[in-house]
């Protein structure tokens, strides 16, 4: 009865180291969050307008840190530009006990383009850490304006016999 008692206590035991060092594992996994890779991303909506309209172009720059703020110099010849805030946002994942988080500034722009047709716009180059990030550049279509006949409505109401 004793030789049992034992026997059930260093089970216990084992169960219990077994469990708490696969916690920990998970809780270092939890600890130690993964961060995605650094990545720029640009895109522009609507990618398609009219002579006269504006397009918001997006320039992020996730899971990096950087002072600079992204030259858009290139764009000057086709497009009159208007700046906004930047905007920060972040996200956090957990899939099987592993955390991931990521972050992100968007530099926000409002292109009004000086001419019609396909524009492509290039992706800013920035520098997080001694690397260079660039994205694909976009393309973004404008249409001439297009000459509508005139259109005159007439209303004529009657009104209601008393």
């Amino acid at each position: 009865m004793l030789v049992l008692k034992i026997i059930q206590r260093i089970l216990l035991l084992v169960f219990l180291i077994v469990t708490l060092s696969s916690n920990s594992l998970a809780v270092k996994r939890a600890l130690f969050a993964a961060e995605g890779e650094p990545k720029l991303e640009i895109s522009v909506t609507p990618k398609e307008i009219y002579e006269g309209e504006s397009a918001k172009l997006t320039i992020s720059v996730i899971n990096a840190n950087t002072d600079s703020i992204p030259s858009l110099e290139q764009l000057k010849d086709d497009f009159s530009i208007e700046s906004f805030e930047p905007t920060k946002r972040s996200s956090v994942r957990i899939i099987n006990s592993i955390r991931t988080e990521n972050y992100a500034t968007d530099y926000n722009y409002r292109l009004t383009p000086k001419r019609a047709g396909v524009i492509t716009i290039p992706s800013p180059t920035i520098e997080v850490k001694g690397k260079k990030l660039q994205a694909e550049p976009v393309e973004l279509t404008v249409r001439e304006k297009s000459k509508t006949d005139l259109v005159l409505l007439e209303v004529e109401t009657i009104s209601p016999e008393v």
